[in-house]
């Protein structure tokens, strides 16, 4: 696998990928994307909204009955 880093612009939807580029990677391009917080369309949901809705249990982290384990398991 080769891999190259280029600014881009999306236009539609569509993500621009340089002439370049196009040439070389004619066949199969994986694309991973990042982008700033200020791009961002939805705000971020608020920490700590449902705090005194539930209580996480003691045993939370216990191991499962064997019975759940082979069901979950398909046995």
């Amino acid at each position: 696998m080769y891999g190259v880093e280029f600014l881009s612009t999306i236009k539609n939807g569509v993500i621009e990928v340089p002439p370049e580029y196009r040439k070389r990677f004619k066949n199969y391009v994986r694309v991973i994307l990042f982008a700033d917080e200020a791009s961002r369309i939805e705000p971020l949901r608020p920490f700590g909204l449902a705090t005194a809705e539930f209580r996480v249990p003691d045993d939370f982290d216990a191991s499962l009955p064997e019975s759940v384990v082979r069901e979950f398991e398909g046995l």
